[in-house]
Order: C-alpha cells, then structure tokens, then sequence
C-alpha cells in the first residue's frame, strides 16, 4: 500500500511538473474548459485592439481594411493549431491549465466572415426623398 502511495505521489501533476507555472503564472489549478480558453485568448491585448479595428472598418464601411483585417483573423487558425506541436503546451494541456482552442477558432472564423462581407457588400447609395409625380 505505500509503494502504491510512493508511486501516486510521483506522479507529473502541477506541483511537480511546473509547467503551467511557466505557461500561465495565475492559474488557479482548476481544469481550463473551451470557453474560458476562448475568453482567455480573446481579452489579450492584440485581440482586443484587432476586434475595436475590425469593428471600426465595418461600421464605417472601409473596405479595404475590411479586407485586411478579415485576412488577420483567419491567419489566427493556423496559428492556434499548430500551438499544440510544442512539448510544454501539449504537456500544459494535459495538466488542464490550457484548454482547447476550438472556440476560439470558430470564433475567428466568423469575424473573418464577417468581414470579408462587409468587404465585398455594395456601399450604401442615398435614396431621392423627393415626392415626385409622374
């Protein structure tokens, strides 16, 4: 029974592996789900700063930038899946401090939509208020 307790207690997990020290210095050590990784990815500064500009170009129907900024959004899904290839956020995942980017990359592809279609919508043309009779 303690060499079952020996072997338990060496066992990688937090304490021990520190990897989600280094990862993410304010864990609390409960499990990471979708949504709080979604949440957690999308109040980074540069994501917060991306979404005001994306934001902007579409209220006020700059195309081009539309078009750019629709670009940036989805080089994020690559990025976020080849995340995982290194040893230490695999390692983090598995500890539970990092959890999956799924949603986040949904979320990511649907701004980019959005914008490609602000980018590729018609602008808006005045209409004649004028009554006219003919």
């Amino acid at each position: 029974m303690q060499r079952l307790w020996l072997c338990i207690m060496l066992l990688p997990t937090t304490a021990f592996a520190e990897v989600c020290d280094k990862e993410r210095p304010l864990w609390d050590g409960t499990p990471t789900t979708a949504w709080s990784e979604a949440i957690i990815l999308l109040t980074s500064p540069s994501q917060i700063i991306l979404l005001a500009a994306t934001m902007l170009a579409i209220w006020y129907g700059w195309r081009i930038a539309c078009f750019i900024l629709a670009l940036i959004w989805v080089a994020f899904i690559p990025m976020m899946l080849t995340r995982d290839l290194d040893d230490m956020t695999w390692e983090a995942s598995r500890e539970g401090c990092i959890g999956s980017p799924i949603l986040f990359m949904g979320l990511c592809g649907a701004i980019s939509v959005l914008s490609f279609y602000a980018a590729m919508r018609r602008p808006k043309t005045k209409k004649d208020t004028t009554c006219s009779k003919d």
